[in-house]
């Protein structure tokens, strides 16, 4: 029995049924499946119409055993029931792609993914605390010791990348077609044919991450041999991994242009009444500027990060013993700019975009931009910081100010992510289930409008008596 639907498509929950399924089985709420099967079949054998007559009251009683028999006999909705009630499962069959936190397995998703995200932030924080004591020569480590945690950082990515390789399959099964790009989707393939693409294309990108992976972690592994001393490779070698990373990276970004470029480019929409969307932003050719604009958007970390790189390298080497480190940073000073460039063309295109379609109409973009920028000068804030203190520890000669000041804005961020894993996010969909759970199980007190204790307060099922007690 579905509820009555109120504005935005959400049902009215005081609508919706809310029974207690346990009574209407006669079996405690720590009935085991055996028990409930038990009681179901008594019960079913007992009122079943043919039996007991097809009165609509028999008929409503058979109904409703057989409704508490499928919420009870499955694990997960009698889950969901206990904890939320008969309208939890209402909700969660409705609606659960809107409100996925009525889930039991969404919530174990959920909090594998806090936990292991708090023990990720965790390494994030001790790897850089290792580095400082041990790069401020307070303690006598070897370079492989430091990097424990680093390693064991690795070792989470590993498992995290298994664990999205093993349910590729089943998630590529599950996508529908529209999940493919337009060149790829052939409209004379059978269904086993794209399940065959789609699980094909989730194999090439797991195979993709693990391979930048591994080289990750042979970059690390030559770094640490290298500062512990048992390698006399230049530090050009030793980056090698890191550049192969890049070049795939590359080679990646302008397979993902070229296939941009062929699907064409969607203005903004501007709605009107009455007027369909695909209707008012057409797919159409990229303008010259257009693709430039995105080309640039799409390379300038890439060329920025590797241009620092060479340069970083080339001044441990001794290529650059005249240049000072803060000339070596430049385009790391540089970066910051270019983005805000970056951000101004592509408001000038959208505007422009936008004007076309909304004819001549005057349309404010101030807020996004604004917010754009300021999100660019807070990680501009924290990556300047911290290359501007190592950039005064190398260039003078006292060594100060300490590794420890110089990773402030590497702890700053770490312990961020950490309070954001371990106590906001949790705390969060903790409120959420709460909130729903006082919605869905509690009813305000008529009198004085105070909401009735949760662990005391169901609405129950008043049980029919059997028909033929009636007669």
């Amino acid at each position: 029995m579905a509820g009555q639907q109120q504005a935005g498509g959400f049902p009215d929950l005081a609508s919706l049924p809310n029974r207690d399924f346990y009574g209407v089985l006669d079996v405690a709420r720590d009935a085991d499946a055996e028990a409930i099967r038990k009681a179901y079949r008594r019960k079913a054998l007992r009122c079943h119409p043919d039996k007991a007559g097809q009165d609509p009251a028999t008929v409503e009683l058979f109904q409703l055993v057989q409704r508490a028999y499928d919420v009870l006999s499955d694990p997960k909705k009698r889950q969901v029931y206990d904890k939320y009630g008969e309208r939890g499962v209402l909700m969660m069959d409705q609606m659960g792609n809107v409100l996925p936190f009525i889930d039991p397995d969404f919530l174990l998703a959920m909090n594998t993914f806090f936990t292991v995200g708090s023990l990720v932030a965790a390494l994030l924080i001790v790897f850089p605390a290792f580095v400082s004591v041990r790069a401020d020569r307070k303690v006598t480590w070897n370079w492989g010791v430091v990097s424990i945690p680093l390693f064991l950082f690795d070792a989470c990515l590993l498992l995290g990348l298994w664990m999205i390789r093993s349910q590729g399959d089943k998630a590529a099964d599950a996508n529908g077609q529209e999940d493919l790009d337009d060149d790829e989707y052939d409209r004379g393939e059978t269904e086993q044919q794209r399940k065959d693409r789609r699980r094909r294309k989730s194999r090439r990108a797991s195979g993709d991450a693990f391979v930048r992976w591994l080289l990750f972690l042979l970059f690390q592994i030559f770094v640490v041999l290298h500062l512990d001393g048992s390698i006399d490779w230049s530090w050009g070698v030793v980056f090698i991994p890191w550049f192969v990373i890049e070049v795939i990276s590359f080679i990646g970004k302008i397979g993902l242009i070229a296939k941009t470029f062929r699907r064409g480019h969607s203005p903004p929409l501007v709605f009107e009444p009455g007027q369909d969307a695909e209707a008012q932003a057409p797919m159409r050719p990229f303008s010259g500027a257009e693709k430039a604009l995105f080309v640039y958007d799409t390379f300038l970390t890439t060329v920025v990060r590797l241009a620092q790189l060479a340069l970083v390298i080339a001044k441990i080497n001794g290529s650059l013993d005249g240049v000072a480190w803060g000339i070596v940073f430049l385009p790391t000073w540089l970066w910051s700019g270019f983005k805000i460039v970056g951000i101004f063309l592509d408001r000038w295109m959208i505007l422009r975009d936008v004007r076309r379609q909304a004819h001549g109409q005057k349309v404010d973009m101030g807020p996004l931009v604004v917010f754009r920028i300021v999100s660019l000068l807070v990680v501009s804030f924290f990556l300047y910081l911290g290359a501007g203190l190592l950039v005064r520890r190398l260039d003078g000669d006292s060594g100060k100010p300490s590794a420890a000041v110089i990773l402030i804005p590497v702890f700053i961020v770490c312990g961020m992510l950490f309070c954001c894993f371990c106590c906001c996010l949790p705390c969060l969909l903790c409120c959420m289930q709460k909130g729903l759970e006082a919605e869905l199980s509690a009813e305000e007190d008529a009198a004085g409008g105070a909401p009735v204790n949760l662990q005391e307060r169901r609405i129950t099922y008043q049980a029919i008596d059997d028909p033929r007690s009636r007669r």
